[in-house]
């Protein structure tokens, strides 16, 4: 980050790191790496996320959207969705989310997360 502080994919790597560690410094990356690369589907997924954990649901929902826009096809954006959705309680759009997200991909990081949701919205 010294040599290259303007990198947006450092910043959105170092995002998603922290995150994963619940580090509170995930959020000011994320945000860095949003104002230098601001139409990237990975930062705005990273983005998203990083919102929606540190409980910004409605940001993250518009982050996460956006990104969609930019790469329909990314499944662990669509399963973001999906969680983002459940949280606001519109359980049957995160529902359609996820059933269309498993019909369409076989195996992606958060499969078996997806499946738990799905079968927690189902019961």
């Amino acid at each position: 980050m010294k040599k290259l502080p303007n990198d947006a994919s450092i910043h959105n790597n170092l995002a998603w790191l922290l995150q994963h560690k619940k580090d509170p410094k995930a959020l000011r990356h994320a945000k860095k790496a949003y104002k230098l690369r601001p139409e990237d589907p990975a930062v705005l997924d990273t983005y998203d996320w990083v919102l929606f954990e540190t409980g910004q649901t409605d940001m993250g929902l518009r982050y996460i959207r956006e990104a969609l826009s930019r790469s329909s096809n990314d499944p662990s954006a669509q399963y973001h969705l999906a969680l983002v959705l459940h949280k606001i309680d519109r359980k049957e759009e995160a529902q359609k989310t996820l059933q269309r997200l498993l019909k369409n991909n076989e195996n992606f990081r958060e499969i078996d997360a997806a499946k738990a949701l799905l079968s927690k919205i189902l019961n």
